[in-house]
């Protein structure tokens, strides 16, 4: 009987046993199960945290101010091209060699692309470029250039004049000139050196040079020049007001330096004037006849002169 309730006893224990393992398990598999979520929620937390930051980064990199960029092609000995482009549209675009005056100015009109061939000059140049766009992004470039030729041109400044040098290795034959897209003047040359004056205009302007020697070869060079205004000469005048003087009137808007006149060729006289713009000086006429001569000088040593013959 004992021996009985022992098995019995045995049998009770191992049912409690096995229930005891399958709740353990139900545990298990709920922990697994949050922790299998939580991983899922964080994944996709982590894929749209990096998915904002992507699509972040690339707005900011659109909405970055870009510099423009700057490109030179070499076209042929004696030309290149130079391109602009910009994500934002041009502004403007300012170039020049080294031997120039001043700048040439391209205007980007809400262009993203300008292009413009550029003469390359002989010898060894440097090209300086500039380039803005509307976002206020600035963009420069230094281009250097080396450039044998037969042909050497060589410009001077002396107002109100354009000095040019040439000679070349064989005999040249003739040169033209022109300022911007005016009419071409030719003038022939017919020897190995020469010099030439050319009469500079006022403001900036684009002065094209070409010359041929004898067996057809050219060389050009362009460049942009800066001439003086034109002076403003004086304006003089004699006349008379009924009495016994006669009168002097000058004017310039410069400025008058000085007033010279001479009566009848032997007696001059000279009066300062230290930049007056009007005068009028009376004089007494002598008896018989009065030639007078007035020289008048503005600040710029213009002249102007008049002659009368009065008498009293």
């Amino acid at each position: 009987m004992n021996q009985i309730l022992s098995v019995e006893q045995i049998k009770k224990q191992s049912k409690k046993r096995k229930s005891g393992l399958e709740g353990n398990v139900s545990d298990v598999v709920k922990i697994v199960r949050f922790f299998a979520i939580a991983l899922i929620i964080f994944g996709i937390f982590n894929i749209g945290t990096a998915s904002y930051a992507m699509y972040k980064k690339k707005q900011d990199d659109a909405n970055r101010p870009v510099k423009p960029e700057i490109v030179i092609d070499k076209i042929s000995e004696k030309q290149i091209q130079l391109t602009v482009r910009s994500s934002n549209p041009i502004n403007e675009v300012y170039y020049k060699w080294d031997s120039d005056d001043t700048e040439k100015k391209l205007t980007g009109n809400a262009r993203e692309e300008i292009t413009e061939k550029i003469t390359v000059p002989a010898g060894e140049n440097r090209l300086f470029v500039r380039a803005t766009n509307t976002s206020g992004q600035v963009q420069t470039l230094e281009y250097r250039s080396v450039r044998e030729s037969n042909i050497s041109i060589q410009i001077e400044k002396e107002d109100p004049y354009i000095k040019v040098k040439l000679e070349g290795k064989d005999k040249l034959e003739y040169m033209t000139y022109r300022w911007n897209d005016e009419e071409t003047t030719k003038i022939n040359i017919d020897s190995k050196t020469s010099e030439q004056q050319i009469r500079a205009i006022s403001g900036e302007n684009t002065l094209t040079i070409t010359v041929f020697d004898i067996k057809g070869k050219s060389e050009e060079i362009v460049k942009q020049v800066k001439g003086v205004e034109e002076l403003s000469k004086p304006s003089v005048e004699i006349t008379t007001d009924g009495s016994e003087n006669f009168i002097i009137k000058a004017s310039d808007q410069e400025g008058l330096k000085k007033i010279e006149f001479i009566i009848n060729e032997t007696d001059g006289f000279m009066l300062n004037l230290d930049g007056r713009k009007e005068l009028e000086y009376p004089y007494p006429l002598r008896e018989g006849e009065n030639k007078i001569e007035v020289t008048v000088y503005n600040m710029n040593d213009e002249t102007a002169e008049f002659k009368a013959k009065l008498t009293k």
